[in-house]
């Protein structure tokens, strides 16, 4: 296999892996037990995106292309913007100190936390690269 090279990737490569891998966890986390608003699981939409997202990352493997650290980061923002949006009642709701949308605070912290740090990594792994440089 002289298309996978593994020893020729950088730093930002390993990142977009680091990332790719949080997302599938939040995905894990948050598709057992109703965190979000209503006591709902996430939807299609995080399904998606963070089953497009993780393939993303590893595709520097199979090709060389100079922005392939961009696409993982679309998606990694695209599940925060997911769960600021699922979320968002549910954290009101412990800033009130009121029960009405149901949800649960710990878990939605953690999902922006983990989500958040996803993101983070996909921002320094855009301006490291995926490509060692020689």
């Amino acid at each position: 296999m002289t298309w996978l090279k593994i020893k020729d990737k950088g730093i930002g490569f390993y990142l977009e892996l680091a990332a790719a891998a949080l997302l599938v966890a939040v995905l894990v986390m948050g598709s057992s037990g109703g965190p979000l608003l209503n006591n709902t699981n996430f939807g299609a939409d995080m399904i998606v995106v963070t089953v497009l997202g993780a393939p993303l990352a590893l595709a520097p493997l199979f090709h060389k292309f100079r922005f392939w650290a961009l696409l993982p980061a679309v998606c990694a923002f695209s599940a925060l913007g997911i769960v600021v949006n699922g979320g968002a009642a549910v954290i009101m709701d412990r800033v009130n100190n009121v029960v009405y949308s149901g949800g649960n605070f710990d878990s939605v912290l953690i999902f922006l936390i983990l989500t958040g740090v996803s993101c983070i990594l996909c921002i320094v792994s855009c301006f490291l690269g995926t490509e060692r440089r020689i």
